[in-house]
């Protein structure tokens, strides 16, 4: 019984490192037409800036130079109170298909440094309904960061296992995006 599963253990480690190792790939073409407008986050891998949030949102704009203005706001708990937190960057297009961006928040008086910005790959994309994007798939090449938005609080279960599915083809792990409290 030990031996069947430390063989079970060391082919779950080889087949996460070999997934892991699968390039991450953007979207072969985004329409930013219709990326644009709010998105709610309702999955993400935890990170520092978005710690102790809660009704995330991300709200785009495309600005005259083919760049997004970029809008992040969450609501944060803190001693019992209950206030909003919102920053402001930009975003620029960082390959033809329009998939790959960089997005920056270090911005002084209106205007943002790409140098401190960090990459922002649309991985996959739900079906256009009125126009948008219904949801989509966020990430980066090394996989540290990742988000799953969508245009409503939240999303069927349908859609949910088709995400984890391409989540999955992008090598990442489902599992390390937990579910962003979206309340009413």
């Amino acid at each position: 019984m030990r031996s069947l599963l430390l063989a079970f253990s060391i082919s779950l480690v080889i087949s996460h490192t070999a997934h892991a190792e699968l390039p991450v790939t953007a979207v072969e073409a985004l329409d930013l037409k219709s990326y644009v407008g709010r998105w709610y986050d309702v999955r993400s891998i935890p990170n520092r800036f978005q710690k102790g949030c809660t009704n995330t949102t991300a709200t785009y704009a495309l600005n005259g130079d083919n760049s997004l203005r970029v809008e992040n706001e969450c609501t944060l708990n803190e001693d019992g109170e209950r206030t909003v937190s919102r920053v402001v960057g930009k975003a620029w297009v960082k390959n033809e298909a329009g998939s790959k961006l960089k997005v920056s928040f270090a911005c002084l008086f209106g205007l943002c440094t790409e140098l401190a910005g960090g990459n922002y790959w649309v991985l996959a994309l739900g079906p256009v309904e009125n126009g948008l994007y219904s949801w989509a798939i966020v990430g980066e090449p090394k996989r540290k960061y990742g988000w799953v938005l969508s245009r409503t609080p939240t999303l069927s279960a349908a859609a949910m296992t088709e995400i984890e599915s391409r989540l999955n083809e992008q090598g990442y792990d489902p599992s390390r995006f937990a579910s962003t409290p979206q309340e009413k």
